[in-house]
């Protein structure tokens, strides 16, 4: 199987901090955090290089990248909400937006902050009419960020955007390869994760209080369009695993009814070891 020449397109948002935020276009499963933005482009390549080889040959184009991608800035102005001492002038938040043209004649918009694209048949309805505004307004309106002056800080950490071209080299499989490998059967391995840690959704976990706020910002983050990982922080006693067990526990009113859930601790991953 000889390796074919392949491009990437690496987004990198830098943060005040001078951190930056990797990811790669058309690649949602796979972003890298950190202070080394070409440690972060190496890793990156190397994951994205694992799921191309690991993906059916007729999916790949789904990952091709267009001929170019542009970066735009959106300004919004938000009003302070009524009532709200703590904020009583407009502010104008600025948004970086990576654009580039579809094939069939149409223009998409990414605004990596938020998590969301927007799709036009023409570059001006997306910009000079306001189609990207109103949705952006709509994004943060539905995360309640237009009330909460924390939240849109948050957004404007971001100091710039840049996209990278990165060609690499992936082995991928023809049709007749992976055809000739499908009906190979796998010698059966014991599951590693059955060992060191416990299936949550064959227990019975007792509900939790006054979590509702916790359980739902968690569950968002979890379900949204690139799943993301969570990391909770926290003293001992403040509800971590209450948090956790509650959301398994209504796992199907957030349609995680058939997404895994498992509990382990690191001294039995260690003791596993």
């Amino acid at each position: 199987m000889p390796p074919y020449e392949i491009e990437l397109a690496i987004i990198l948002r830098t943060f005040d901090n001078d951190a930056h935020l990797a990811e790669a276009l058309f690649f949602p499963e796979v972003s890298r955090y950190g202070d080394d933005a070409e440690t972060l482009k190496r890793a990156l390549v190397r994951n994205c290089v694992r799921i191309l080889e690991a993906e059916s040959t007729k999916l790949l184009f789904r990952r091709t990248i267009p001929p170019s991608i542009e970066t735009l800035e959106l300004n919004l102005r938000l009003e302070p909400p009524v009532r709200r001492l703590t904020w009583r002038e407009p502010i104008d938040l600025r948004l970086d937006v990576v654009h580039w043209r579809h094939p069939e004649h149409a223009h998409i918009a990414y605004i990596p902050s938020l998590g969301i694209e927007v799709v036009s048949t023409k570059l001006e309805d997306l910009v000079a009419v306001g189609m990207l505004e109103r949705h952006a307004r709509a994004e943060l309106m539905r995360r309640r960020a237009t009330s909460s002056l924390k939240e849109l800080i948050m957004l404007e950490q971001t100091r710039g955007v840049s996209v990278m071209g990165v060609r690499t080299m992936a082995t991928i499989r023809s049709p007749k390869q992976i055809a000739a490998t499908a009906g190979q059967r796998e010698e059966k391995k014991t599951s590693a994760l059955e060992q060191a840690a416990n299936d949550l959704t064959k227990q019975e976990l007792s509900p939790a209080y006054e979590v509702e706020n916790a359980v739902l910002r968690l569950a968002e983050i979890l379900t949204g369009k690139a799943g993301r990982s969570v990391l909770l922080v926290g003293k001992a006693g403040v509800g971590k695993t209450a948090v956790f067990n509650e959301l398994v526990r209504r796992r199907a009113t957030f349609h995680l009814a058939s997404t895994p859930f498992w509990s382990t601790s690191g001294s039995r991953l260690v003791a596993g070891l």
